[in-house]
């Protein structure tokens, strides 16, 4: 049978499927369906041919249900709208609604989805920037996205007054073009976690897009390690123009982009610089295994390896996550780390002490 004829046998299906607020029998079905028409009961043959169309369309993600007749029996069907359409997008706020609610007829009796305007502009601004990227397989998800938004908001996302998404577009563009041909970027950079700015010179390797934002990954020279900076508070953003034909560097065969924008744990999140702390583990304890897989190891070559590089950016958060291993962790470099590391454990018995010595009283 022609591919045409099944896709819009289909197609009628779930019309008829949907027009039906209930269960259906394959009878009812069949009069909204022409390649199912008969006259008087239907054929086996159709019946056969209607149960591999309802498999093949459960296949494909297509929840069509069966449920039991009036004789006890699964003889109806029916395809529920909301397991069918995605919700409704609108906007929140002043005039939108701030919650779930319908919205309309057909397919605006959906439910709907309430997002703020600066998250659905961000949603927006994402799409866009993975489908420019052109990877085959995000750049198909990407464009239904933008389809979807589209089509329940076609004019109502803002973009920022201040011309910040125009300035992050030809900054996004920038680094995109220093990192094909491997060239040095120099930037202003606003380092929250120390609240400095100051000029950077780095290898740009990729970009990486991380809880709500664009982050540059990048080997910076002066501290020999890998960076990530967030391209919102990078300023001033300039390709190295000398030697344009000729690449700066070359990216290690070691590098692994997609490790750096795997899902971060808690010490890896927010928006400061990450700073490396290398950590002895003792013990032999499950806590003590899962965690040597969460670093990287510092002495590969040995049999059994027991210390790890993390790349920490809330340096708080880490440390507190050291203290419940009971002593089997302990940071053992950079010294400023070392020295918190120290403070907290003085501070962490002085407060048990503390708590002891009420309770006695």
């Amino acid at each position: 049978m022609p591919a045409n004829d099944k896709l819009l046998r289909w197609i009628d299906l779930i019309a008829a499927l949907l027009r039906r607020r209930f269960p259906v029998s394959f009878s009812e079905l069949a009069r909204d369906v022409p390649a199912y028409a008969h006259e008087g009961a239907p054929s086996e043959t159709l019946q056969r041919m209607f149960e591999r169309d309802k498999d093949e369309l459960r296949s494909a993600g297509i929840a069509i249900e069966t449920v039991n007749g009036a004789d006890g029996e699964p003889s109806q069907y029916r395809l529920k709208p909301e397991a069918f359409y995605l919700p409704y997008l609108v906007l929140a706020g002043a005039d939108g609604p701030s919650r779930a609610s319908s919205a309309g007829e057909g397919y605006r009796a959906l439910r709907t989805l309430a997002l703020p305007p600066e998250e659905a502009a961000m949603l927006r601004r994402a799409a866009e920037r993975v489908v420019a990227l052109g990877a085959p397989p995000l750049t198909a998800d990407a464009t239904r996205a933008l389809r979807k938004l589209r089509y329940d908001l076609p004019d109502e996302l803002p973009m920022p007054a201040n011309g910040a998404a125009d300035t992050n577009g030809a900054q996004f563009s920038t680094l995109m073009e220093a990192i094909e041909r491997a060239k040095h970027v120099t930037f202003t950079y606003h380092s929250i976690g120390r609240d400095a700015t100051e000029s950077r010179v780095v290898e740009p390797y990729g970009l990486v897009y991380l809880t709500g934002h664009w982050y540059l990954v990048a080997h910076e020279p002066r501290v020999d390690g890998i960076r990530l900076f967030r391209t919102t508070r990078m300023r001033d953003v300039r390709v190295n123009s000398k030697a344009p034909a000729t690449p700066d560097f070359v990216v290690p065969a070691s590098f692994d982009l997609k490790a750096h924008a795997r899902s971060r744990q808690a010490w890896e999140l927010g928006t400061g610089d990450m700073e490396a702390i290398d950590v002895h583990f003792s013990g032999r304890g499950g806590d003590v295994t899962a965690a040597l897989r969460l670093g990287e190891a510092l002495d590969a070559g040995a049999a059994h390896s027991t210390q790890r590089r993390f790349l920490v950016r809330r340096r708080d958060t880490f440390l507190r996550w050291l203290l419940t291993f009971a002593g089997d962790a302990r940071p053992v470099a950079p010294p400023a780390v070392v020295d918190a590391w120290q403070a907290l454990v003085h501070d962490t018995l002085a407060a048990h002490r503390e708590s002891a010595t009420q309770g006695v009283a």
